[in-house]
């Protein structure tokens, strides 16, 4: 009787303890973590960057008395696109933007590129990519430069005198976070490239451009722009945008993997995993939710076989 009830005992006591061992296992795998890495430093200096984090939103660059970005519409503040920042902007798609007055002098952003270099930064979210969606622009439908959506496929360029433009293009999908750059080398013809979560295009510019003299925005156009297509007009953005920055420079491409690393690990995108849930990595695993079931069936039928029937 003893034997008898000491088996059924070490049944239950190898059954438990492989559940517990699952249910350990099972929570270090399933249980939705915050990204553990650190947020890369931006390179140094740049002549504008707004975090677009409230409003008014003060330029932290090196051209002192920039203006600043204001909230417009139905702008509103929202958690960071980036590892480590602090907020961004979301925009529902009707008429919210962040708008910068016109003005001029040393700290214009509309200032022309004879030879200064330019790289524009952006981290943007959107939860629509149909139509035009415009992410920044400055200058005006005769001369700027500009970032857009139109239709799943991301546009970015630079334009003077109404026709005289160049721009690079990348597919982006709704729903996803991306760290997208446009470079501008005015020297000669110039080059012109566009990163885009370290997917790299670049083509040949248009040399020299001149000055803007309208409005500026991000998430919307302040007045007007223009787009790859020669069409101008509102085009506005619905989503989340974060982390405005230009550079009097041009970055090498392994500076921007050190902000978007290629394949993650690092860098300031999120990972994966993070607390809005499972990974589509982790989800492959739901397999793993049929083993408790398994073991618990399988432990059961070996005590009732070792059990001595009761009569």
């Amino acid at each position: 009787m003893n034997h008898k009830h000491n088996s059924w005992t070490r049944s239950l006591f190898v059954g438990g303890a492989l559940l517990v061992i699952w249910g350990m296992t099972a929570w270090a795998i399933f249980t939705p973590t915050q990204t553990a890495y650190g947020c890369a430093s931006y390179p140094a200096n740049p002549a504008y960057a707004y975090s677009l984090n409230n409003s008014p939103n003060v330029n932290s660059g090196t051209q002192v008395g920039a203006g600043n970005f204001t909230y417009a519409g139905n702008a509103a503040v929202a958690p960071a696109l980036t590892v480590g920042g602090d907020n961004a902007v979301t925009l529902d798609g009707t008429g919210d933007r962040m708008n910068m007055n016109s003005h001029a002098g040393g700290t214009n952003l509309n200032a022309g590129q004879a030879t200064q270099l330019r790289t524009y930064m952006i981290w943007f979210n959107a939860t629509t990519t149909t139509g035009n969606r415009q992410i920044w622009e400055h200058g005006g439908a005769t001369n700027g430069a500009g970032m857009y959506i139109q239709n799943g496929t991301l546009y970015g360029g630079v334009w003077k005198n109404d026709t005289t433009l160049s721009f690079l293009s990348l597919p982006v999908t709704a729903g996803n976070t991306y760290f997208a750059v446009l470079q501008y080398d005015p020297a000669a013809t110039g080059v012109l490239t566009l990163y885009v979560n370290s997917t790299v295009t670049s083509t040949t510019g248009i040399g020299a451009t001149n000055n803007g003299t309208n409005a500026n925005a991000i998430g919307g156009v302040n007045g007007n722009t223009r787009r790859h297509d020669a069409s101008t007009g509102t085009a506005d953005f619905q989503g989340v945008i974060d982390d405005f920055r230009v550079y009097y420079s041009i970055m090498p491409i392994s500076t921007l993997n050190t902000i978007f690393v290629p394949g993650g690990g690092s860098g300031c995108h999120p990972t994966a995993v993070s607390l809005s849930g499972w990974s589509t990595a982790v989800g492959s695993a739901a397999w793993f939710l049929l083993i408790p079931a398994t073991l618990l069936t399988a432990g059961t039928a070996v005590a009732l076989r070792r059990r001595a029937p009761i009569f």
